[in-house]
């Protein structure tokens, strides 16, 4: 997870590696995909398969579609799976206005739903599958989710991948609106859910909108990008820590340094939503103790934070050395318990 800048602003891109873990880890079949690795999740890349099986799509007869005012979202047909639907959606970035395209999975029966909008790790990451534990996962437990093309993938317009975080949170937003567009969606319940990077991405997105109601984050980082470069140097990510120091000789290291590049703080500061972080005590990409220490001075502060630190887990939540792997045991039902607790 290695930020270098770019573009407008320095931003790590070590991250990248991360949406690949964090998919493979969350499938709920148990499988892989391109996130964290874990009995049941994943993210971006190659998956399991979806729960309750075929994958075979039968369109829906409706030619009017459950909608609100949103203005430049284009919501598509809805598509009926094996017990899901599916929404393909469009909508104009708050950033630069650039396309952003996407998907909106929901429960089987027609209703009113609270949202997970999810955010990548760094990387060139598509919309997720269903077979996917931030997809399915949520949908079993009677959430929607929108998920979307990272700007300059798939059918998302713009250049991938910028590494300035105020752009990406503008595209977080922009998703978050459209979510809540969707008159099936309850505009009061819906929140942003990421990986990796999007411990920058979704604190500067609620930070910046009281709309966004929960923030749950999975191997985020809340030190800025220059401590996670020289984190993930010292003890050797690339190298899958072959060559690197101990995880507190590390965190020893950056202590001491100065914010260099974007700094999470101010927006982590500002948000006033409940959010919960999970991290795997073996993550050498993501300095944890450091992450995990400001948010519990944050919470002893009145903020409504919950962090959850889970032995023998990686950056993916998996329990190989440094990446992918089974998923670490405990995490997932929590998680969910804690989205019940403050969604509904």
């Amino acid at each position: 997870m290695t930020a270098k800048p770019s573009g407008g602003g320095p931003v790590a891109t070590r991250l990248s590696f991360l949406a690949v873990c964090l998919a493979v880890a969350l499938l709920v079949t148990m499988g892989s995909d391109s996130e964290p690795s874990t009995t049941g999740p994943a993210s971006s890349t190659s998956g399991p398969t979806p729960p309750g099986g075929s994958s075979h799509a039968a369109r829906s007869s409706v030619a009017t579609f459950p909608t609100r005012q949103a203005e430049g979202v284009v919501y598509g047909e809805v598509v009926h799976r094996d017990g899901y639907r599916e929404v393909p959606v469009s909508f104009p970035s708050a950033s630069d206005g650039v396309t952003l395209s996407g998907v909106i999975h929901l429960p089987a029966d027609s209703g009113t739903y609270p949202a997970s909008v999810f955010v990548h790790g760094s990387g060139r990451n598509p919309r997720l599958r269903y077979s996917q534990l931030w997809a399915s996962g949520f949908v079993s437990r009677g959430f929607a989710v929108l998920s979307y093309d990272k700007r300059g993938v798939g059918e998302s317009g713009g250049r991938c991948c910028p590494q300035i975080m105020p752009q990406l949170g503008g595209d977080a937003m922009a998703a978050a609106a459209a979510a809540r567009g969707y008159l099936e969606i309850d505009p009061d319940r819906v929140g942003l859910t990421g990986v990796s990077q999007a411990g920058w991405i979704i604190p500067n997105a609620a930070a910046r909108d009281p709309h966004i109601k929960f923030a749950l984050i999975i191997s985020g980082p809340t030190v800025s990008v220059g401590h996670e470069n020289v984190y993930s140097d010292l003890t050797d990510e690339r190298g899958c820590g072959a060559a690197g120091v101990s995880i507190a000789v590390a965190e020893e290291e950056i202590s001491t340094m100065r914010p260099r590049g974007f700094d999470p703080a101010p927006d982590l500061h500002t948000m006033t939503q409940p959010g919960y972080w999970i991290f795997g005590l073996n993550d050498i990409s993501v300095p944890i103790n450091l992450s995990a220490a400001f948010l519990h001075e944050l919470a002893a502060d009145g903020k409504p934070l919950t962090v959850r630190m889970y032995p023998g887990a990686n950056h993916g939540m998996g329990t190989a050395p440094c990446r992918g792997g089974p998923s670490a045991p405990g995490w997932i039902e929590p998680m969910f318990e804690w989205l019940q607790a403050n969604v509904g």
